[in-house]
């Protein structure tokens, strides 16, 4: 249980941060995503979005896994057996976070939100 409450929690502090300061998904984007030149059908890298694999996705994972995975083990569920709806309801987080970082990379990017 201690375990999903560590998750949950660091997930949600970088998170919050990200969100509040924005550069440092940029910085630690870095790591995940790079600076790459790459041909795309004709089109540029940089007009094809943010990666799926961004750092407010990845937090936002694992504070859906952390804080589902702590709700279970509080109702009495085996921490092992919580896991797998906590697997869920992270992905959902991630799938959530990244959903809103292509429609504000989209009104950035346009001037206008079109979904």
């Amino acid at each position: 249980m201690i375990g999903y409450i560590v998750l949950m929690s660091v997930g949600f502090l970088v998170l919050l941060i990200s969100f509040i300061f924005g550069g440092l998904s940029d910085t630690v984007g870095d790591l995940f995503g790079g600076d790459h030149d790459v041909d795309v059908g004709g089109a540029d890298s940089a007009d094809v979005g943010p990666s799926f694999f961004n750092i407010r996705a990845i937090s936002a994972f694992v504070t859906g896994f952390g804080a589902m995975g702590f709700l279970l083990t509080s109702l009495g569920w085996n921490a092992y057996l919580a896991a797998l709806p906590s697997l869920g309801v992270g992905v959902l987080m991630s799938l959530i976070s990244y959903g809103i970082t292509v429609a504000l990379f989209r009104q950035q990017s346009t001037g206008s939100y079109s979904p």
